[in-house]
């Protein structure tokens, strides 16, 4: 739909392009709705019908921004004039910021998200996509992980965020250990996410527990994730591993067998197996 909008606007036919934006369904949770409702408003401004280009603004910076995320070279437009426009606007500058930092245009996108995290400390993901920029950026690891704190202070019940922050905690070198009690401290979060469920699972192999390593990977079905190839797998071969060494310094050669073999034939339930060859 934005595509043919703009198709029209470039040849002056406003009046079409804003037709075919009020017929939007803003209802829809794919996350067109803010950037339908942003470009209403600017093609509205634009044609002198200020008021209700202010009203549809307003409309756009109350829609679930969940799944906007703009591309459009037009868009960079329409966000800069609603920014300059409504100082008061916390997600255009963050929508902004995602679409510059897509283009390898860093430091505005950081600027544009400190900006959004100042007008609405209470939006964990501009904290965390800050997170994220501090530390990959700006190699700030302090302030990325207390960026990652805001995060999930303004959300505590978002697993992808935990997730993320103990990757971060894994490259700044907290301890397993204390990853570890993390992760327990948020056990529901944990269960449900296969990422975070692995990662649990990594902890206990590390700190010595190959036995609860083993009960958490086989206490779900694992689905296969991109970026995620044979971790699962990899953990339960060395929770067998680990348990192995263990009945060998026991004497127990027959029990050690026993994990070896077992690590040979991993359950369906991985969700992924060794290669045929």
């Amino acid at each position: 739909l934005l595509d043919l909008v703009w198709d029209y606007a470039y040849c002056g036919q406003y009046e079409t392009a804003v037709a075919l934006l009020e017929s939007a369904d803003l209802s829809a949770r794919d996350g067109s709705a803010p950037l339908v409702l942003y470009t209403l408003g600017y093609l509205l401004h634009r044609m002198g019908r200020g008021e209700q280009g202010d009203q549809a603004w307003q409309a756009a910076a109350a829609s679930p921004p969940d799944y906007c995320f703009p591309h459009r070279l037009a868009e960079m437009l329409v966000l800069q004039a609603v920014i300059d426009a409504v100082p008061q606007d916390a997600l255009a500058p963050y929508y902004l910021g995602n679409l510059l930092y897509d283009r390898r245009r860093y430091e505005e996108a950081i600027e544009l998200w400190e900006r959004a995290a100042m007008l609405d400390p209470a939006f964990p993901t501009v904290h965390r996509n800050l997170g994220i920029a501090l530390f990959n950026v700006h190699h700030e690891a302090a302030a990325a992980m207390a960026a990652f704190d805001r995060a999930q202070a303004a959300d505590p019940q978002d697993g992808r965020i935990l997730y993320e922050r103990d990757q971060l905690w894994k490259r700044t070198g907290i301890s397993p250990e204390r990853r570890l009690a993390e992760l327990l401290r948020h056990s529901a979060l944990v269960a449900a996410r296969d990422d975070l469920s692995v990662e649990l699972a990594t902890l206990y192999n590390q700190t010595g527990q190959p036995e609860r390593a083993l009960a958490v990977l086989l206490a779900r079905n694992f689905q296969p994730w991109e970026g995620g190839e044979g971790l699962v797998l990899g953990q339960f071969v060395r929770a067998h591993l680990l348990l192995a060494r263990r009945s060998i310094a026991r004497g127990n050669t027959a029990e050690a067998i026993v994990h070896l073999k077992a690590a040979l034939y991993p359950p369906t339930s991985l969700g992924e197996a060794r290669h045929l060859l």
